[in-house]
């Protein structure tokens, strides 16, 4: 007898209609939602840093014109020059000429009073500014001033000398405005052009015992002045005279003192079309050599 019983095999219960979909959507929609939640939060951190570089591309741009104009600077009052020319890209700060400080070299007595032969000059100061910072050159001193304070970038000119001649050489540079103004300013690409007017050297006499020669700085970064003559090798800074403004200080050596004065005028113009900006190497001053 032939058994007919079929075999019996499990099969899964068919699926309701739509269920593939609905699975899909709902897997679509978890994968999304930790795309999204995992981007989020990156942008909202990479946001702000993104900004904090741009900000730090500018200034460290503003800073770089104002060393390259420093550098002009320095080859005109060491003699290497007479004139010449920097181009400077300032993004969206401002390059602007402003009489703010004045320095003084003056013998004077034990009461601080002045005696004999003085100088006195109103030197005028290029500053940059972008977003609450400035960065600047004044009489041979380059400086830096955020929220934070005002900062040297370098030692003002002045040379302290030993030996028998016991000599020390302030070098005064006075920048004022060629333009009719009393300060003018440029922002995006400028051309900064700048022309010794006059050259002249001064010798203050030998002082008696009870006097000396003190050095006096009107300005509004008197904060960096005071530190940058602090770390001049034969200077003394007179902290209790020194105030936020005005900074006090003593030439040790003052036997003999020579004040050399030069004049510069400076012209801020826009550049036509853009011009090229600064690159990283000094070859961004362009000098006419010989002090005519």
């Amino acid at each position: 007898m032939i058994d007919e019983r079929v075999g019996e095999s499990t099969v899964p219960p068919p699926k309701a209609l739509g269920t593939r979909g609905v699975s899909d959507v709902v897997g679509y929609v978890l994968v999304f939602a930790l795309i999204v939640g995992t981007t989020l939060p990156i942008l909202a951190v990479g946001s702000p840093a993104l900004e904090d570089r741009r900000d730090r591309v500018h200034a460290t741009g503003g800073e770089r014109a104002v060393a390259a104009f420093d550098e002009q600077m320095g080859a005109i009052e060491r003699s290497e020059a007479q004139q010449g020319e920097t181009l400077m890209r300032l993004g969206g700060g401002e390059l602007a000429v402003e009489p703010t400080t004045t320095v003084t070299v003056a013998a004077v007595d034990a009461a601080g009073r002045r005696i004999q032969t003085h100088v006195t000059r109103r030197v005028g100061s290029v500053v940059y500014r972008y977003d609450g910072a400035v960065s600047g050159y004044e009489s041979g001193l380059r400086f830096r001033t955020d929220s934070v304070g005002s900062a040297p970038r370098d030692r003002p000119p002045i040379a302290t000398l030993g030996g028998p001649a016991n000599r020390t050489v302030v070098s005064v540079v006075v920048v004022r405005s060629a333009a009719e103004a009393a300060a003018i300013a440029r922002s995006g690409t400028v051309r900064v052009r700048t022309s010794v007017v006059d050259r002249r050297r001064l010798e203050l006499p030998a002082v008696a015992a009870h006097t000396a020669v003190r050095l006096r700085v009107e300005s509004p970064r008197a904060e960096a002045w005071a530190d940058a003559l602090d770390a001049v090798d034969g200077v003394t800074v007179d902290e209790s005279a020194t105030t936020p403004t005005e900074v006090v200080a003593t030439l040790d050596r003052d036997d003999d003192v020579s004040v050399r004065v030069i004049v510069v005028e400076v012209a801020v113009d826009s550049a036509v079309g853009g011009g090229p900006t600064i690159p990283p190497a000094s070859t961004d001053v362009r000098l006419n050599t010989g002090d005519g």
